[in-house]
C-alpha cells in the first residue's frame, strides 16, 4: 500500500532546470535576450549586474509585468497525443537603486529588486494519457537581491549582495485504485539564503565594456503536505493527508558578458551563461509515515550564447530606444528520466522591444520574446512519447528617475 503514496510523490519534479528557467521580466533585458551583462543603465543592474549600480545618479525605480504563454505538446503511436491548456503566467519584477559619488570622485550605488527567476506551469487536459504521471503544475522561484556596487578605480566597479530565494508548488495528478480512480495534490514551499557578486570594466582607451555576474547556489527544504481526494475506503488508511518534505538547490549561475559602442547610441552586446545543474541528482520526497522515495534525475549542466543589438536615442528618434536579441540554450537532458511534469530542452530564443522617454522622470519599455524548444523523446523506464515546447514571453514596465 505504501507504494500507492509513493507512486504519488514520485513523478511530480522541480520545474526550474533549463528551459523552465524564466527570463527576465525586465524589458530591455528580455528585448536584448539578456546580453546586456556589460551594459546595464538602470536600477534593474541590482539583478543583473550590481557592479553597474555604481555611478547612477540620485533615486531610481522600475516596475514591471510579464506574460508567459507556453504549450507543450506530446504524442506516443501507441498512446495517443494531449496538448496542455493555456494558461497564462504573470511574473512581476521590481527594483530600487540610488546612487551618487564620494567627495574623491568615486562612484557608489546601492540597490534592492526582485523578480521571478524560474518556475513551471503545465496543465494537462483531463483524462488524458499521463494523467496518472501528472495532471497540473504550478511553480514559482522568486528571487531577491539586496546590495550595492562600488567604483574601486576609475573604470572598474564591483558589486555584492544578498539573495533570497523562495519556491512555492503546487502539483496534482490522478491515482487508479483497481478499477477506480482518485486524485492527490501535493503544496510544498520553502525558503533559501545566499549571495551574489558582480562587475563592470571599461577597456582603457576602447569603447568596450566587460561584465561578469555569479550567483551562488542555495539549499532549499520545502516543506507541505499531501492532499487525497475520492479514495476508496480498502486504501483510506494508507492514502490520507500528510506531511511532505523534500529538499532541492537552486544552482550556481555564471553571466559573462561584452558591450561594444559602435557609435554613439549604438550598443552590440553578446554574453554567455552557464547553469549548474549536474547538482540536480534526483527528487528525494520525505512523508510522515516513515517512507523516503528517491527519484533519479542526473541532470547535466546547461549554458546559454546571447546577442543583443540597442539604438538608444536616434538623431530622428530622439526619444526613442530600439532592440532585438538572439539566444540559444544549450539543455540537454536525460531523455530517460524525461517527465510531462518536466519536458526540457535545448531551445531558441528571438526578441525585439522599445523603450520610450515619456518625460524627463519617466520612460515605458515593452518587450517580446518567442522560445522555441526541441523536439525531445523519452526513452528507458520514462513515460514514453515526445515532446515540443512553444512560449512567448511579453512584458511591459515602467522606470521612473529622480530628476538632477
Amino acid at each position: 500500500m505504501k507504494s500507492l503514496v509513493a507512486a504519488l510523490l514520485l513523478v511530480p519534479a522541480t520545474a526550474l532546470a533549463g528551459a523552465y528557467a524564466i527570463p527576465t521580466q525586465s524589458p530591455r533585458d528580455l528585448a536584448l535576450a539578456q546580453s546586456a551583462v556589460a551594459e546595464q543603465n538602470g536600477p534593474e543592474a541590482v539583478m543583473g549586474n550590481l557592479g553597474a549600480l555604481a555611478g547612477q545618479e540620485g533615486l531610481s525605480a522600475t516596475a514591471a509585468i510579464e506574460m508567459i504563454a507556453n504549450t507543450t505538446d506530446w504524442s506516443d503511436p501507441s498512446l495517443g497525443s494531449a496538448s496542455t491548456v493555456q494558461h497564462p503566467t504573470y511574473p512581476p519584477t521590481a527594483a530600487l537603486a540610488w546612487g551618487g559619488r564620494f567627495s574623491g570622485g568615486m562612484a557608489y550605488g546601492l540597490g534592492a529588486g526582485m523578480r521571478v527567476s524560474g518556475g513551471g506551469s503545465l496543465f494537462w487536459p483531463e483524462n488524458w494519457a499521463g494523467a496518472t504521471r501528472i495532471q497540473d503544475v504550478d511553480q514559482r522561484f522568486f528571487e531577491a537581491r539586496f546590495g550595492g556596487g562600488l567604483e574601486v578605480v576609475k573604470g572598474l566597479k564591483l558589486g555584492a549582495a544578498l539573495v533570497f530565494y523562495r519556491i512555492t508548488e503546487t502539483l496534482s495528478q490522478e491515482i487508479k485504485l483497481g478499477s477506480s480512480y482518485g486524485s492527490a495534490e501535493v503544496g510544498l514551499a520553502g525558503n533559501g539564503w545566499s549571495f551574489a557578486a558582480s562587475g563592470e570594466w571599461q577597456l582603457p582607451g576602447i569603447p568596450v565594456k566587460l561584465g561578469v555576474d555569479y550567483r551562488h547556489q542555495g539549499n532549499l527544504t520545502l516543506e507541505g503536505s499531501a492532499h487525497f481526494s475520492d479514495i476508496l475506503p480498502p486504501y483510506q488508511t494508507v492514502l490520507q493527508d500528510q506531511k511532505a518534505t523534500q529538499k532541492t538547490t537552486v544552482p550556481t549561475e555564471f553571466y559573462v558578458g561584452a558591450s561594444w559602442a559602435i557609435q554613439p547610441g549604438l550598443h552590440l552586446m553578446g554574453a554567455y551563461s552557464f547553469e549548474r545543474w549536474s547538482v540536480y541528482k534526483d527528487d528525494t520526497f520525505v512523508g510522515d509515515e516513515g517512507f523516503t522515495v528517491t527519484v533519479p534525475r542526473d541532470y547535466n549542466d546547461a549554458w546559454v550564447y546571447r546577442l543583443g543589438l540597442e539604438e538608444d536615442r536616434p538623431s530622428w528618434a530622439p526619444q526613442l530606444s530600439l532592440r532585438i536579441g538572439l539566444q540559444r540554450s544549450i539543455s540537454d537532458q536525460p531523455s530517460d528520466t524525461l517527465s510531462p511534469s518536466l519536458s526540457d530542452a535545448s531551445s531558441w530564443g528571438f526578441s525585439a522591444g522599445a523603450g520610450w522617454q515619456i518625460s524627463k522622470s519617466f520612460r515605458v519599455d515593452g518587450a517580446y520574446m518567442l522560445a522555441l524548444l526541441d523536439k525531445v523523446t523519452a526513452s528507458g523506464d520514462a513515460f514514453p512519447g515526445s515532446y515540443t515546447t512553444t512560449v512567448h514571453f511579453l512584458t511591459i514596465g515602467l522606470t521612473w528617475r529622480m530628476p538632477h
